[in-house]
């Protein structure tokens, strides 16, 4: 009876896990990846790794369901491979342990795969005390066949969610998708209109960490699913916010013909000032209406506009002619820490108009909807301004002293070396002078190097934080330029709350474009998964300058303490930052500026008065100081051929083999939020509305360098913060 029992839980177990994976991902043709299944050794394993394809981490929903209660505890290591090209050699690696308690149930996980390579083919070894359990394990290596990653410089990643996928015919026509999807499919199967990269969830079935979203470029719900996602689950709720304040874009729907309910998404974001003020005008509490010029004109920025959208006889059909103007716009936008929310009055926005989307995406700007451009960085093609961040004196050949110590090294070995031993009567000793003066002169030039640069690691460091004090939340893009004489061999360690993301001049994806670039494809990079993220090998090199882009988002509760000085003269500022205060410039609450200059961290000063002009002018003047440049030994009037490579290579190519607008750090939010600091513009106002201020510090206290002792240098560091 015991066993016929046992025999009838394992069934319904398995039955269970087989069934579960239509449950996390429903039907949606436009997501991709695949779900591993496999039973053996007491366990019903599987692995989905289905979600829209994009840079960033995408999140490997795992599950494992004993076939009988575990009578002790067991640890599962899931080693995820990934490769480009199908073959033993791996480019990323990720290990995570799975630990199973005794008597435990299902035990569900999510490890998140960085996306920096073409998702060609993955494969899964699954291990137990160090064994390999091929019985979990898939058999060889597993085809993808991600068809939309060729289309991810030149369409956004949308989340929707719901039970059902959209109708969203009218948004891919607002984006040209018939152009772009010529290439993917053949004439005859061209669908009508579909967005490709697109997937949806329900608010279960979302993840509950923000870098989970990092792959994603819009995410779009009404605003009962997002009520109701902050109460049966806080954590999901959280990652949704932090996601968008990390520069997210979060779409939310049905909040009213006349924005009745804004005040309710206002409470539950945070954002000032709150429920209760819902017949207020939301112009008049930060919310912005869209630019009526834009309505009626094509989406721009995700093609070069040199170029013209013709492919193969396939010409870009006609736009369809613009309604007329409406008295109203449909939608509002607010900025959220990097973010941006976009309100929409309607209960139900798709299938909508295409002039109505086309104006949202104009609107919103591509450099925040395409991931390439709100990073500002390419996975797909050359980023030239790698150049423009390296750190000074660091790592350049010592031209000068290599050009006098090899002249005097030819005229000693040769000439003078003969001439001696022929005058001493020594000339067989030429066997033993000859070698030994070559191992000299190698020695000096490596102890040059030694000396000069060091063992150590040096990091240079350039960053932006948004803090909101109100809500306790912090955001950080940080971009992160290391040179390490001798590479730690731990590798670099992040906390589990940062993205970290790749900075290369030629990322692996563009290595293709370039005659014998298959070379210049990094070597395999290890990833470990425990209560951070350890990047083990591949990802810092001895003596070889290496940059990163890291996006942070978490919990905070570091801050200034500002109150109003007896005489209403000034303002008592208290640093609470935990890092020293070069420069702020302070707004209070009442609209007035003030200044203060080299506070220590935990130190309090007072603040004079200041007109903003002057205050704008001296952040602004240390801001254009610290701009990234070429280093003087570069041609900087013609850099684009440097190291044999041709000025061609500076510009961008999906593989579907149209030229896409060049990835640059200016578009990213890293840039563009320090602009602000120049006065910002009618896109991206001045950030500093009263109850705000901007500090340049010493160092970030949301920047993790992810190397012990790693020292900086040349670094630039901005707080915007609210009080």
């Amino acid at each position: 009876m015991l066993a016929r029992h046992t025999a009838r839980l394992a069934l319904i177990a398995v039955l269970l896990t087989l069934a579960r994976p239509a449950g996390w991902c429903p039907p949606c043709a436009a997501q991709t990846g695949t779900v591993h299944q496999a039973t053996g050794n007491g366990v019903a394993f599987t692995a989905d790794a289905r979600w829209v394809d994009g840079n960033g981490y995408r999140p490997v929903q795992i599950s494992v369901v004993p076939l009988t209660p575990p009578v002790a505890d067991r640890t599962l290591q899931v080693e995820f491979l990934v490769s480009r090209n199908w073959r033993d050699q791996y480019d990323l690696r990720v290990v995570q342990d799975i630990e199973i308690p005794a008597s435990s149930g299902p035990v569900e996980a999510t490890m998140a795969v960085p996306q920096y390579v073409y998702w060609n083919a993955y494969r899964i070894n699954v291990s137990e005390d160090g064994r390999l359990r091929k019985r979990l394990s898939t058999n060889g290596w597993v085809r993808v066949g991600n068809r939309t990653n060729d289309l991810a410089d030149c369409l956004p990643a949308v989340v929707v969610v719901g039970a059902e996928l959209p109708d969203t015919n009218a948004l891919a026509a607002s984006l040209s998708t018939h152009i772009l999807l010529y290439d993917q499919y053949s004439s005859d199967s061209v669908p009508a209109n579909r967005l490709p990269n697109l997937a949806t969830r329900t608010a279960a079935q979302l993840p509950q960490r923000w870098i989970d979203y990092s792959n994603v470029d819009i995410l779009c719900m009404s605003l009962d699913e997002l009520a109701a996602l902050q109460r049966p689950d806080p954590q999901k709720f959280r990652a949704v916010c932090q996601w968008v304040a990390a520069g997210g874009n979060l779409w939310v729907y049905d909040i009213g013909d006349d924005w009745q309910r804004i005040g309710r998404l206002e409470g539950l974001l945070g954002l000032p000032p709150g429920a209760g003020d819902d017949t207020r005008d939301p112009l008049a509490r930060g919310w912005q209406e869209p630019n009526a010029r834009q309505y009626g004109k094509p989406v721009r920025g995700a093609i070069s506009s040199n170029v013209p959208i013709i492919e193969d006889n396939v010409t870009e059909r006609p736009a369809a002619r613009p309604r007329s103007l409406p008295g109203r716009p449909e939608f509002l936008l607010r900025q959220y820490d990097a973010g941006l929310i976009v309100a929409l009055a309607a209960g139900d926005p798709f299938p909508g108009q295409p002039d109505q989307w086309a104006w949202l995406l104009n609107s919103m700007g591509s450099h925040r909807w395409l991931w390439y451009q709100r990073h500002g960085v390419s996975m797909r093609g050359t980023n030239p301004d790698y150049w423009k961040f390296l750190i000074p004196d660091v790592g350049l050949a010592p031209v000068v002293e290599f050009c006098v110590l090899i002249t005097l090294f030819v005229l000693a070995i040769g000439p003078l070396n003969y001439w001696l031993l022929r005058r001493w009567g020594r000339i067989h000793l030429l066997v033993v002078t000859i070698p030994g003066s070559a191992a000299l002169v190698t020695f000096l030039l490596f102890a040059y190097a030694l000396v000069s640069d060091g063992l150590g690691t040096r990091v240079r460091v350039r960053s932006v934080t948004y803090l909101d004090q109100r809500r306790g939340q912090a955001a950080c893009w940080s971009r992160l330029s290391y040179y390490a004489g001798l590479a730690p061999s731990r590798g670099m360690e992040f906390p589990a709350d940062v993205v970290v993301l790749p900075l290369q001049f030629i990322p692996p994806a563009a290595a293709n474009f370039i005659p014998g670039g298959s070379g210049l494809a990094p070597e395999p990079r290890d990833l470990i998964w425990r209560e951070d993220q350890r990047l083990v090998s591949g990802w810092l090199r001895s003596r070889t300058p290496t940059q990163y882009l890291a996006v942070r988002s978490r919990a905070s509760r570091v801050g200034l303490d500002v109150v109003a000085a007896a005489g209403g003269e000034k303002l008592q500022v208290t640093n609470g930052l935990t890092t020293p205060i070069r420069q702020l410039l302070v707004r209070s609450l009442e609209g007035d500026y003030y200044w203060v200059s080299d506070l220590a961290a935990d130190d309090t000063a007072g603040a004079a008065p200041i007109e903003a002009g002057e205050g704008l002018q001296r952040l602004a003047k240390t801001y254009s100081e610290n701009r990234p440049r070429l280093p003087p030994r570069l041609d900087q009037q013609n850099y684009g051929g440097m190291f044999g490579m041709p000025n061609r290579m500076y510009y961008a190519f999906s593989s579907s083999g149209r030229q896409v607008a060049p990835a640059t750090q200016q578009t990213g939010r890293l840039e563009r939020s320090l602009a602000q600091i120049t006065g910002g513009s009618a896109a991206d106002p001045t950030p500093l509305a009263p109850g705000c201020y901007c500090a340049v510090v010493e160092q970030s206290p949301e920047v993790v360098l992810g190397i012990r002792g790693a020292r900086e240098e040349e670094s630039y560091h901005v707080i915007f913060g609210r009080w």
